[in-house]
């Protein structure tokens, strides 16, 4: 037995090499497919129409309606665009850009007179002209 475990022992520590490689290989695919499913299942969650779309490329978009692994995401000037579901990384996550009430707060500040310019009655020209 003394000379089997002596003639064999570097098969033997490389056998139980392996198996202890399969078993941890194995063990980290599993997770590994556990979060794809969980990061499909969040998408699926999150995906409804007017939702904000990042995709792999660094494209915005608002996602519209789905086909299977088709997805139409609408441009801001209103053209639709077909990706590949793969491609979608994030969703519900506001764009960098401006938003809509960004741009309303910019409007309401232009419409205050500065220094009586905007308001023809209080402007001199308009008085003299009385």
């Amino acid at each position: 037995m003394a000379s089997f475990l002596q003639q064999y022992s570097t098969l033997i520590l490389i056998g139980i090499g392996l198996i202890a490689m399969f078993w941890f290989s194995s063990r980290s695919r599993q997770k590994m497919a556990a979060q794809q499913e969980e990061r499909r299942k969040t998408l699926a969650e999150k995906l409804v129409p007017g939702a904000w779309v990042h995709t792999a490329v660094g494209f915005w978009g608002r996602f519209v309606d789905e086909d299977g692994d088709v997805i139409v995401l609408e441009t801001s000037d209103g053209t639709e665009m077909y990706w590949d579901r793969q491609m979608i990384r994030e969703v519900g996550v506001e764009p960098p850009f401006a938003t809509d009430e960004d741009e309303e707060l910019d409007e309401a500040e232009s419409d205050t007179p500065i220094l009586g310019m905007n308001d023809p009655e209080t402007s001199t020209g308009a008085s003299e002209n009385k």
